[in-house]
């Protein structure tokens, strides 16, 4: 079994490569995906895959970096610098994410 921060990094990896085959296959087919302001963004690995489909089509330009990362035990914590996406500048993101055995079952972004 991967530490929770394994399974979290292989997530982010898929992102980072913008692989949409690849990023459902982090969470659970249960998984939540959250965002402050938002709510629910996805339920299940086909809404999170429809999500990030969406997210590479719509915002070529997104880059981003891992600036900390905390893991306690099936918790993980990121605080990640997103660029492209709405503005030229760069945005601090806090993402806490959830992990059980080798899935993501939550996951929870909260601008900074």
């Amino acid at each position: 079994m991967s530490s929770s921060s394994e399974v979290v990094q292989r997530f982010f990896d898929a992102v980072i490569a913008r692989d949409v085959e690849s990023v459902p296959e982090n969470f659970s087919n249960d998984a939540v995906f959250t965002m402050d302001g938002v709510g629910v963004v996805g339920t299940g690995r086909d809404e999170i895959k429809r999500v990030y489909a969406a997210v590479f089509e719509e915002h070529p330009d997104v880059h981003v970096e891992i600036v900390q990362r905390l893991a306690i035990g099936r918790v993980v914590v990121d605080l990640e610098s997103v660029a492209g996406f709405d503005t030229a500048e760069a945005a601090d993101w806090i993402w806490v994410y959830t992990v059980d055995g080798d899935l993501i079952t939550t996951m929870h972004g909260i601008r900074a």
